[in-house]
């Protein structure tokens, strides 16, 4: 699981996500996640590797989806 509370490690908008720990459980919770907080509906092909690889590329989805 993607838990970096505590650990001192502050992650980078385009730092690798999946090289952190993040699993397919963990990128289909955070969008779950992204969609109840900005009421946005992200695309059927959103929960891949390369929409979820970085801060960067999921703001990138969140902001495609509230267009």
């Amino acid at each position: 699981a993607l838990n970096l509370n505590g650990s001192g490690h502050e992650v980078r908008p385009d730092e690798d996500l999946w090289c952190l720990g993040m699993t397919s459980l963990t990128c289909l919770g955070l969008m779950l996640s992204i969609e109840d907080t900005f009421g946005i509906e992200l695309p059927e092909e959103a929960p891949q590797e390369s929409t979820f690889r970085s801060i960067n590329t999921i703001s990138a989805a969140v902001e495609s989806s509230r267009k």
